[in-house]
């Protein structure tokens, strides 16, 4: 038995339980595209699209580059470590996934940039660049989660277009 529980009084980080079923709804992304098209900001419905199409977290997905892209897969090494080591995210390259790629392939690049998603500069993203301006397009959208339960509204966040990929898996 443990006498004293010195995590006790550590107030808790992340509020709101489980999100395990908040996912990204076929209709969702296609208002978000809608939106970002509307305000001239189609880059970030790529990142929207690619993270349905990979399940990649943001940091991940900014840093993605046409080395990673293989006949078959995309290989990554994730930038969050899991107990202390970095896994390696082998994503099958489905049509859809190519489909986009081939999309992507025509963005205007700034010269030497290398990354799969850009900005309107023609810049890799930075992971707080890209987190912000897809917040604004989500909040501009209405994009949000109704509990089914309590009826309680709740932003859906781009992690968890995660789930969405699983989903679709």
């Amino acid at each position: 038995a443990v006498r004293v529980n010195v995590a006790d009084g550590i107030r808790a980080i992340y509020h709101g339980g489980t999100r395990a079923e908040i996912i990204w709804t076929d209709e969702d992304i296609t208002a978000f595209t809608a939106k970002a098209i509307e305000l001239g900001q189609e880059h970030i419905a790529d990142g929207l699209r690619m993270a349905a199409l990979t399940g990649l977290r943001r940091a991940d997905l900014v840093t993605l580059t046409w080395a990673q892209v293989e006949e078959y897969s995309i290989v990554k090494k994730a930038l969050k470590s899991s107990r202390r080591r970095r896994r390696v995210a082998s994503i099958p390259r489905i049509p859809d996934l190519d489909a986009l790629l081939d999309v992507l392939k025509t963005r205007y690049r700034d010269e030497g940039v290398q990354t799969i998603l850009v900005n309107s500069y023609g810049r890799p993203w930075t992971a707080e660049g890209f987190g912000g301006s897809f917040n604004r397009i989500r909040d501009a959208s209405g994009i949000v989660h109704v509990d089914e339960e309590t009826g309680v509204e709740k932003k859906k966040h781009l992690h968890d277009v995660r789930g969405t990929f699983a989903t679709k898996l």
